[in-house]
C-alpha cells in the first residue's frame, strides 16, 4: 500500500506578503488617527497609562504598570530561549548553557554594539544657542537670558 507524503509546513501555513501587512498597517493607522487621537487630545493625555491614571486612579495605573513589566519580562525570556535554542541546534550544547551564552551575547551587543550604533547613527546636535526651552508660566513674556 502506497502512502502519500505528508504535506510540508510551508504548504499548510497561510502566509501574508508585505503588501497584506502594509494594507493592515495603513488601515489601523487610520483607525488610530481618526478614532483614538481626538479622544486623547480631548482628554489632555499623552498615553494609555496616563489615561488609566486619570480615569481610574492609582490602582488601575499600578495594575497597568505591573502587567506591562511582566509582559516585557516574558518577552525577554522567550527571546532568550529562542536564541538559546538556535545556539543549541548549531553547537549541540545543553539548553541551559546555550541560554546563558545567548544572554552574554545580548549583553555584549547592548553594551558594546548598541551604544556604538546609537552614537554613530544619531543626528548631529543643533548648533550652540539655537535650542531654547519652551517658555513656562514663570518665564512667559520675559526675554531669554
Amino acid at each position: 500500500m502506497l502512502h502519500a507524503p505528508a504535506p510540508l509546513a510551508s504548504d499548510t501555513i497561510i502566509s501574508a506578503s508585505w503588501v497584506d501587512y502594509l494594507i493592515v498597517a495603513i488601515y489601523f493607522g487610520f483607525v488610530l488617527g481618526i478614532v483614538m487621537m481626538p479622544f486623547y487630545y480631548g482628554s489632555q493625555v499623552r498615553s494609555v497609562p496616563e489615561f488609566m491614571l486619570r480615569r481610574f486612579g492609582t490602582g488601575a495605573h499600578l495594575v497597568n504598570a505591573v502587567s506591562f513589566a511582566v509582559a516585557q519580562l516574558l518577552i525577554a525570556g522567550i527571546n532568550l530561549y529562542l536564541l538559546g535554542s538556535i545556539i543549541q541546534a548549531l553547537l549541540g550544547l545543553d539548553l541551559f548553557l546555550a541560554v546563558v551564552i545567548a544572554a552574554v551575547i545580548v549583553l555584549c551587543y547592548i553594551t558594546l554594539g548598541g551604544l556604538w550604533g546609537s552614537r554613530t547613527a544619531s543626528p548631529r546636535p543643533p548648533a550652540r544657542g539655537t535650542c531654547r526651552r519652551p517658555p513656562t508660566s514663570s518665564t512667559a513674556g520675559r526675554a531669554p537670558p
